[in-house]
């Protein structure tokens, strides 16, 4: 079963009324998609958990089983930072280039909604940002990353992989 549905920008008109299209991935990338939600759209810092687990339903029965110690607390700065960039990671690794897209299309969206949002915008700054800012995996997760999510997160292609090579360079002196 897909995480979500894709179907070509002009191709049908598969109910409409619950297609949402993603703003910055439709126009940035080559490759245009629908992605179907069952929210509004608007991705805010107290519904971003929410959003999330509308936008790929299958993230939250993993999420409640391994944050059961938080009795149903739902933590911003948990669900993406020590959740979701994993969940991430582990699709990477697959790779599952589905999970990939979804996952970026939704820190597209929320990247999209921080311009009116400032909690949300330093909650994907922070969780995101800093994530990118250093991970390994840089080469891998770029091109799947819209341009709203690059801005929000201050992305600079070749950084961290030059930071890693830096750290690998002087781990070696």
């Amino acid at each position: 079963m897909a995480l979500f549905s894709v179907c070509p920008r002009f191709g049908s008109n598969q109910e409409l009324d619950q297609i949402w299209i993603i703003s910055g991935w439709a126009v940035t990338h080559p490759t245009r998609f629908h992605l179907r939600l069952n929210y509004d759209g608007i991705v805010t810092y107290e519904t971003v958990i929410r959003d999330l687990f509308l936008c790929v339903p299958d993230l939250e029965p993993l999420y409640r089983k391994e944050f059961s110690y938080l009795q149903d607390e739902e933590l911003p700065y948990v669900v993406l930072g020590a959740f979701l960039i994993p969940e991430l990671e582990t699709a990477l690794d697959g790779p599952n280039t589905e999970r990939i897209k979804a996952i970026c299309a939704f820190l597209e969206e929320a990247a999209e909604s921080s311009r009116t949002d400032a909690g949300l915008e330093q909650l994907l700054l922070v969780e995101v940002g800093e994530w990118l800012a250093g991970t390994q995996r840089e080469g891998e997760i770029a091109p799947f990353l819209g341009n709203q999510t690059k801005r929000v997160c201050r992305y600079v292609s070749g950084l961290a992989t030059q930071r890693n090579s830096l750290r690998e360079t002087r781990r070696k002196s």
